[in-house]
């Protein structure tokens, strides 16, 4: 699969209902249950299991969680904050939550977060022939390289 590799620039942006709530050993079982139900219609996506949770957990340069509205998980992330630009490897919004603006409103809380803690840019990798998610990563202001 030919991938895309797509970046933006961090600036401020407004705050946004959505909330993040880090992965956590209390919380792992129900992480894997939501990212293998949110990424269930992606082809090639990566299964969520414990031991995938448990190597997130321990990562240092990675942060996980959920996306939250109402104090009720809509979704998950992935983070590698690693290198400056921090890379979005995973963001879903889970089937019966689409077409709420949710996973806008996710970048725009993503994006506060990353440019607080000294981030310059954000990328992300999308595969070439995904038309849909190409429009939505540019209508968030992201920019092929």
């Amino acid at each position: 699969m030919n991938t895309l590799i797509m970046t933006k620039s961090l600036t401020q942006t407004e705050v946004a209902p959505v909330r993040l709530k880090y992965l956590s050993h209390g919380n792992a079982a129900l992480f894997c249950v939501l990212y293998n139900e949110a990424f269930c219609s992606v082809d090639g996506a990566l299964v969520m299991d414990d031991e995938s949770a448990a190597s997130l957990l321990n990562d240092n340069n990675k942060q996980a969680g959920f996306l939250m509205v109402g104090g009720l998980p809509v979704g998950v992330f992935v983070l590698d904050i690693e290198d400056n630009p921090a890379e979005l490897c995973a963001l879903a919004i889970c089937p019966e939550f689409r077409r709420n603006g949710y996973a806008k409103q996710a970048h725009m809380r993503i994006e506060r977060e990353l440019l607080a803690k000294g981030f310059s840019k954000i990328q992300l990798v999308v595969g070439e022939n995904n038309k849909a998610a190409r429009q939505f990563y540019a209508s968030c202001g992201y920019q092929s390289l």
